[in-house]
């Protein structure tokens, strides 16, 4: 049960998400935040993926909250898979 708690987001029986969603608190256009987000692949013997975020508020973006759906890239069974996490940030 311990891996369930540290995975709470099922994204299908073969995958489970650390979170699916941060918060990146206030942000200026062009600074630059890093994260990660760890995939747990139980069909691989419950192997641990980190998979590095890398965001940057655009010169054009809206200031304000602001909700991303940002996308996050993974292999499954020899495929390419893509989830979504949210990023939630005010930027200034």
């Amino acid at each position: 049960m311990g891996l369930l708690r540290q995975f709470p987001v099922r994204v299908s029986d073969q995958l489970r998400l650390s979170t699916d969603r941060f918060d990146l608190g206030i942000m200026q256009r062009g600074a630059k935040r890093e994260l990660q987000v760890v995939v747990l692949h139980r069909d691989e013997e419950n192997r641990q993926e980190r998979i590095p975020v890398v965001f940057s508020p655009a010169a054009d973006a809206k200031t304000g909250l602001q909700h991303i759906r940002y996308p996050v890239t993974t292999r499954v069974q020899g495929r390419e898979v893509t989830l979504h996490i949210t990023l939630d940030v005010i930027i200034k």
